[in-house]
């Protein structure tokens, strides 16, 4: 799996709000967006399939994890692209 990439401003900044794109989630989806970035900011996890690992452990569903993941690496690529921009 793919890397998570700038975990820790990531994890604090989407514990306290959520990242702006995660209008197509479903509720329950958000939720295990939450439950991701509190999962890898608490044991430090920056490997997408390690985290998918830990929260199927945790008893979300597959489909939930994927729309979870993808929403968090199109935001954090999101957030590469406007800093490139921005230098």
């Amino acid at each position: 799996g793919g890397l998570i990439m700038g975990m820790s401003n990531t994890a604090h900044a989407a514990a306290s709000h959520a990242p702006p794109a995660t209008d197509g989630l479903k509720p329950h989806q958000y939720d295990v967006l939450v439950a991701s970035v509190n999962i890898a900011r608490e044991r430090g996890i920056r490997s997408l399939r390690l985290l998918s690992a830990a929260l199927s452990e945790q008893g979300h569903a597959d489909e939930d994890i994927a729309a979870a993941l993808s929403t968090w690496s199109q935001y954090e690529a999101g957030k590469r692209q406007e800093v490139r921009a921005a230098t």
